[in-house]
């Protein structure tokens, strides 16, 4: 889709700005395209998303992400409430706030092929994500001295924890073309690759397992029934104990249908 046969919306002279909409949609929203990441948490309503030509059917607490000159539209039920928090985040903001291991516009720039798409986070990471929304907004209203500051830490910490969720599923791109959950070998490979990376860059044995520990609490969450192998990753003294419960783990634990983030 073409950015010249669609209309350019909306402005962003700071870092970013938070919009709390509720209300009917009266009419059909035409496409067009913002110079600026958008992020819209959908509380209450129904209708669809569409996104560089891809439509979402979307649910309560869904989060759609929308990339800088992605062409997208709302098409909302008129008869029903329509609830959103709605996040302008410029570029320049995420790339001068992101550092070597953490960039904050990962979200924005999965897949591959510059798609957007709309998260669904299960029960429990929703609930965190909403819990940082609210504080947000409750400092973007404040005037007391310090809430720009901590509205700034409050914005960070909602893209990390996006980022995490990510980071709990390393398959999330051919999940996304294909319908596929990603499978054991899949989080094996990844993990691999990850333990050797890091392994090059981390030659303190100890600093290295702590490193790896921290990796599990976002990869844990994509398998099912691993309560047991992963206390044994959590307590494991060497490394030798770590990779005998990572094995245990990969040979033991399926991975679960709703691993990660996107639909």
């Amino acid at each position: 889709m073409q950015q010249t046969d669609y209309e350019r919306r909306g402005y962003l002279h700071e870092d970013f700005r938070l919009f709390h909409l509720s209300s009917a949609l009266a009419e059909d929203t035409a496409f067009h395209y913002h110079e600026f990441h958008k992020l819209v948490f959908f509380l209450a309503g129904r209708g669809n998303y569409i996104v560089e030509g891809r439509t979402h059917a979307l649910r309560p607490y869904d989060v759609v992400l929308v990339r800088q000159g992605a062409i997208h539209k709302a098409q909302i039920d008129p008869s029903q409430r329509y609830e959103r928090v709605i996040l302008y985040i410029s570029p320049e903001f995420l790339r001068t706030q992101s550092t070597a291991d953490s960039s904050l516009d990962a979200c924005f720039r999965l897949p591959a092929d510059g798609q957007s798409f709309v998260l669904r986070p299960e029960a429990g990471r929703r609930a965190a994500l909403l819990r940082t929304l609210d504080a947000l907004e409750a400092e973007e209203q404040s005037t007391a001295y310090g809430h720009d500051l901590l509205a700034r830490a409050q914005m960070l910490q909602l893209l990390v924890m996006l980022g995490r969720g990510l980071a709990a599923n390393p398959g999330l791109i051919g999940q996304l073309r294909t319908g596929a959950v990603p499978t054991t070998a899949q989080f094996q490979a990844f993990h691999d690759r990850l333990y050797a990376a890091t392994r090059a860059r981390i030659p303190d044995r100890r600093a290295l397992l702590f490193r790896m520990k921290e990796a599990w609490r976002y990869l844990g969450c994509s398998f099912a029934d691993a309560e047991r192998p992963l206390r044994r990753i959590r307590k494991a003294q060497d490394l030798a104990e770590y990779e005998s419960a990572v094995r245990q783990l990969f040979a033991s634990c399926p991975v679960r249908a709703d691993a990660g983030y996107f639909v």
